[in-house]
């Protein structure tokens, strides 16, 4: 979900994304098979947020990002403007580290 670009929503009324890419260790990559990229139908839950999360995200300007395609050597630069940015830093997220640590363990903790 982190990698998850607005060009990768279908449809925002149907809740239809599609994962094209994702990041690991702070590197974005393809999805590790062709089957791999297939439509997902959100939960009503989920669609809500994504139609919150637009109105934050989707206006903001593409960024460049390079993407390590199935071969692991070759390179595709992609322009994508991501649904989910790191309040903190107003960047995109590399990291699951910084949602997991900065917001998951907390609230956990909480509970």
């Amino acid at each position: 979900m982190l990698a998850l670009a607005w060009e990768d929503v279908i449809d925002l009324d149907k809740g239809l994304i599609k994962f094209n890419r994702s990041v690991v260790r702070g590197a974005y990559r393809v999805t590790k098979t062709k089957q791999s990229n297939r439509v997902h139908e959100l939960l009503a839950p989920a669609k809500e947020a994504l139609r919150e999360q637009y109105d934050l995200t989707h206006h903001l300007k593409p960024v460049s990002v390079d993407v390590k395609q199935r071969d692991n050597r070759t390179m595709k630069e992609e322009r994508v403007r991501f649904v989910f940015y790191n309040a903190y830093t107003n960047a995109p997220h590399t990291h699951d580290k910084s949602i997991r640590e900065g917001f998951f363990v907390n609230h956990l903790k909480e509970c």
